[in-house]
């Protein structure tokens, strides 16, 4: 089976709601980011199945195309599609892509390529913005009475943090955990100390990248002094070892979107040997990716945390013919062969960048 072909398509599909680290006053900026143009890719193969893929935002059709020409004309049987030499830009698109083709043209869905599913279904969270706390304490029980089982609060300025998050717990209540994802914006280890002892009597599933990232060390001098679990947001296998060696966390959030399937599947496996749950994290992305997302939390055994796939809520469309639904607080895994996508051809060419 060889690849003889690859058509891509530039499309810009806007945001309906923003979720970020971010002042309402940024939100236009940051808005104009989470909806710009991304190229979507079709790997044709001889036998005329198409492998879909979905490329990371700022990423142009000549950069993809010149990426993807040294493996066109070659038999799938000769490329190792765990370590293909392309840009880390366009690489996971491939991967999806031609994991995709595989799966189509051996009628199995993609989690049965990496060995089966765990689960069929993927617990997800609700992410709520930066906004004022009434609104955010609103919206997160009506996430709530949609069947969201986390709700996951970002925060940045420690004296809102805790008025936004106090408005939200006393909203929901105390069966529902939050998870607190500050995007290193509390700076210090004795903000986030004081942090954990003001949210001490919420349901705080853990912080997320509370302080800077890079001093490890304070991480795990953090473990040691507060009750709540720590989460860290990392991007390679590497990082994740060296969080491992440190023990500078309880969670892992790991971006598939990113690092790539198989540098995620790697990373997961360091996080497993040490005991470590781990999420997939958020790319607000477009169904071809959140498919490839969900088969990976389905075969990765310590996939297990509620995951930020909220592309499907936040875009006005996800490409998608049969979309991505979620139901009570869970998205279910795609059983078609491939990764489980048809694309919406209309909806491509009305967000199609001409």
């Amino acid at each position: 089976m060889r690849l003889v072909d690859c058509e891509t398509f530039t499309v810009k599909v806007p945001s309906k709601v923003y979720v970020c680290c971010c002042r309402e006053s940024e939100v236009p900026a940051v808005d104009e980011v989470h909806s710009a143009p991304q190229v979507i890719i079709k790997l044709r193969s001889e036998e005329n199945i198409i492998g879909l893929g979905e490329v990371r935002r700022f990423v142009s059709e000549d950069e993809v195309r010149s990426c993807v020409k040294p493996i066109l004309g070659k038999s799938l049987s000769d490329l190792n599609i765990q370590d293909l030499s392309i840009d880390p830009k366009v690489k996971p698109a491939v991967e999806m892509a031609l994991l995709d083709l595989i799966g189509k043209a051996f009628k199995v869905p993609v989690y049965q390529l990496f060995g089966g599913a765990f689960r069929r279904k993927i617990p997800l969270s609700y992410c709520i913005p930066i906004k004022k706390p009434d609104e955010a304490a609103k919206e997160a029980l009506k996430a709530v009475n949609k069947g969201y089982k986390l709700i996951k609060v970002k925060a940045w300025e420690p004296s809102e943090d805790i008025k936004r998050v106090k408005a939200i717990a006393e909203s929901i209540g105390d069966d529902i955990p939050i998870r607190i994802d500050a995007n290193e914006g509390w700076r210090r280890l004795s903000t986030a100390r004081k942090m954990a002892e003001k949210f001490r009597r919420y349901n705080i599933e853990s912080f997320e990248d509370p302080i800077p990232k890079w001093n490890l060390d304070q991480y795990a001098m953090l473990r040691k002094l507060i009750d709540i679990p720590i989460m860290l947001h990392l991007s390679s296998v590497r990082e994740v070892i060296d969080a491992v060696k440190r023990e500078a966390c309880d969670y892992m959030n790991l971006p598939a979107r990113y690092m790539g399937l198989f540098e995620f599947r790697r990373a997961a496996t360091v996080a497993e040997a040490a005991g470590i749950p781990i999420e997939c994290g958020v790319g607000i992305d477009l169904a071809i990716a959140e498919a490839a997302a969900l088969h990976l939390c389905a075969a990765t055994a310590n996939a297990t945390l509620p995951s930020d796939l909220i592309g499907n809520y936040i875009r006005e469309d996800d490409l998608a013919r049969e979309p991505l639904l979620i139901k009570e607080g869970f998205m279910k895994v795609p059983e078609k062969p491939g990764l489980g996508v048809e694309l919406d051809e209309e909806a491509l060419q009305n967000y199609l960048v001409k």
